[in-house]
Order: structure tokens, then C-alpha cells, then sequence
């Protein structure tokens, strides 16, 4: 039903703290390490976001009982923080308020979106050479391009 998917560079793997899915059998964890040598740039990687295993069984609920495909949520820092400002309740998105998304804030209906035909455009994000920002902004308008309905929910899943 849910896969948390982290991706990291090699010699960051040994950082990532994998959530305790006990409770959670049917959610799985995907990890993809990113080629990586001390010569490269260090590429902004998601492997220091823990999840909230509650918040994100809650984000399920809601995208399931909607007609959206993406449901953007938000995120704290290790203080407890919001990262950003967020809208204070729920809120579709468009291409002008889901600029700032992030990766980690973002839960998906896969069937949704490979039934659209919409792919996450590999060129852009970390690991694309010249093009390791927008990525998040990229796909979120090619899904409100496609007809697909993406929304923001005010829950912390990170």
C-alpha cells in the first residue's frame, strides 16, 4: 500500500534511520543509493528525514477517500520546526502555490498517475548533472497538466 522510498549516496548509506513498519505490513521501504565517490559533489539526498508512521497512515486516508493523485503535506526540522510556511488548512494546488514542495512532503496514488501516463522526468533532481533542482515543481505540473488533482493537507509527515 505505501512504499517510503530514501534516497542517499553511498557513503551516507550507513545514516539512514529505517522506520519501525511493525504495524505497518503491507508498507515497504525502498532505498536507492546514488553512485557516489569523495570526487563528486555532495547531492542534496533525503536520508536524514524520519517519518511519521501515524501522520502518513492519516495522508493515505485522505488521498484515498479524494479524487487527487498527490498529496502534498509538511515537514519539521530535528527542532520540531516547520521547515516552510504552509497553508493552515486544506488546500488544491496549482502551478503557482506547489513551487516549493519537496520530495519528502509528497505522498503519491501510483495508479493514478502510470494510468495518466505521467513519469517522473529523470533529467531533472538530484543526480541530473546541470538540472538537480525542480524537479518536485516539474511533476506536480505535469500531473495538474494531465487533469490530475493534487492537493495540500495540513500534516506533518516528516
Amino acid at each position: 500500500m505505501l512504499t517510503i522510498a530514501y534516497s542517499t549516496l553511498a557513503n551516507r548509506l550507513a545514516k539512514v534511520k529505517l522506520p519501525d513498519l511493525t504495524n505497518h505490513p503491507d508498507w515497504k521501504v525502498l532505498i536507492t543509493v546514488q553512485s557516489g565517490s569523495d570526487a563528486e559533489p555532495d547531492l542534496s539526498a533525503d536520508d536524514d528525514i524520519q517519518f511519521n508512521l501515524d501522520s502518513l497512515a492519516l495522508a493515505i486516508k485522505k488521498l484515498q477517500s479524494s479524487d487527487a493523485a498527490l498529496l502534498l503535506g509538511m515537514a519539521q526540522d530535528e527542532t520540531g520546526k516547520l521547515r516552510k510556511k504552509y497553508p493552515s488548512k486544506s488546500t488544491p494546488l496549482n502551478k503557482l502555490n506547489s513551487a516549493k514542495a519537496a520530495t519528502y512532503e509528497m505522498v503519491i496514488d501510483l495508479e493514478k498517475i502510470k494510468s495518466a501516463g505521467i513519469r517522473f522526468d529523470e533529467n531533472f533532481g538530484a543526480g541530473a548533472k546541470d538540472t538537480y533542482l525542480g524537479d518536485e515543481y516539474i511533476f506536480i505540473c505535469d500531473l495538474l497538466s494531465a487533469g490530475l488533482g493534487c492537493v495540500f493537507e495540513p500534516i506533518v509527515l516528516a
